[in-house]
């Protein structure tokens, strides 16, 4: 087997299924707030798809780790992102589409579902193909959504 296959991974939130669906950010927003308020005058940063980038966004002063992230289903081409953010230990706190507000639990499926015009959705498409990220460094609750996260126990 391969050592990336066998190596145990740093973090609760499974980032390995992102990086094996091929989802390439291509915009990530830290919108500074959770949802969309569009009177809010914290963070509107558009940033550069990285670990560090990212990380430093989840400051409080830069808006406490909520982003839009804009996907793209790639043909073979994974981001190196999803490993940044394992290797630095954040994880994920929610997910949620912005059309319908469901939380979006990450197993390929249900993600690849919601980035997709789909019914059920009553807000306008203003965000395609864009997802809500809430990220922190906390462990996040693994019993709240079935296949979120992996499991580090033994």
């Amino acid at each position: 087997m391969p050592k990336e296959a066998t190596e145990k991974s740093k973090t609760f939130t499974n980032w390995r299924l992102l990086e094996d669906m091929n989802l390439l950010p291509v915009r990530v927003t830290c919108m500074g707030y959770k949802n969309t308020h569009p009177a809010d005058l914290s963070c509107h940063t558009n940033i550069v798809p990285n670990g560090a980038n990212v990380e430093a966004h989840c400051a409080q002063e830069h808006g406490g780790g909520w982003f839009h992230v804009k996907f793209r289903v790639s043909d073979g081409k994974k981001s190196p992102m999803w490993r940044e953010l394992e290797d630095r230990g954040l994880e994920i706190q929610e997910l949620f589409c912005p059309h319908c507000r469901e939380q979006v639990p990450v197993q390929a499926r249900r993600i690849l579902a919601h980035l997709n015009n789909h019914p059920g959705a009553t807000r306008v498409n203003l965000f395609p193909q864009t997802l809500c990220l809430s990220l922190g460094k906390q462990k996040p609750d693994s019993e709240e959504f079935d296949g979120l996260y992996t499991s580090n126990e033994e």
